[in-house]
């Protein structure tokens, strides 16, 4: 209705002539509504997190997933414990890249035991701060799931 009411309101236009004589002519017209700043347009819950986002976090030097990995192999520890054993194989980890860029709340999705799982959670704990991700233009947190391996 607020769109009906602006058209309406338009000052009368003059015809459009061709060879002297008034022609029907169309019309488009770009309305743009002004846009609420981000604060008011979306709101987050301080326990909202997202599973996927619009722009999904990164590392301040950038990369995507593939650096995030490899972010966490380079600081992961392949304790001795699952050494000795011949322990080796693939776990998940899953933390969340909050809306101030801090990692938290880590937890392990599928460990292999002996030590690594501990390991996993520690290497993920030494991540750098990110970029957040952002919905709708706001940071928002996002959770993340990683795969490590281990002595393979």
């Amino acid at each position: 209705t607020a769109v009906l009411a602006a058209v309406q309101d338009l000052p009368r236009l003059q015809p459009a002539l061709r060879e002297g004589k008034p022609v029907v002519v169309r019309m488009g017209l770009t309305i743009r509504y002004p846009n609420p700043p981000p604060s008011k347009r979306y709101t987050t819950g301080p326990n909202r997190v997202y599973a996927y986002a619009e722009q999904m976090p990164q590392l301040l030097t950038g990369g995507g997933g593939a650096a995030i990995v490899t972010a966490i192999q380079q600081h992961l520890e392949y304790p001795a414990a699952a050494r000795a054993a011949g322990v080796a194989g693939r776990g998940y980890v899953r933390f969340v890249v909050g809306a101030d860029g801090k990692v938290r709340d880590a937890q392990v999705l599928q460990g292999i035991g002996h030590g690594c799982d501990e390991a996993a959670l520690a290497a993920v704990q030494q991540l750098p701060e990110f970029r957040p991700g952002r919905q709708n233009g706001c940071p928002v947190a996002v959770a993340y799931t990683a795969p490590l391996l281990f002595g393979i």
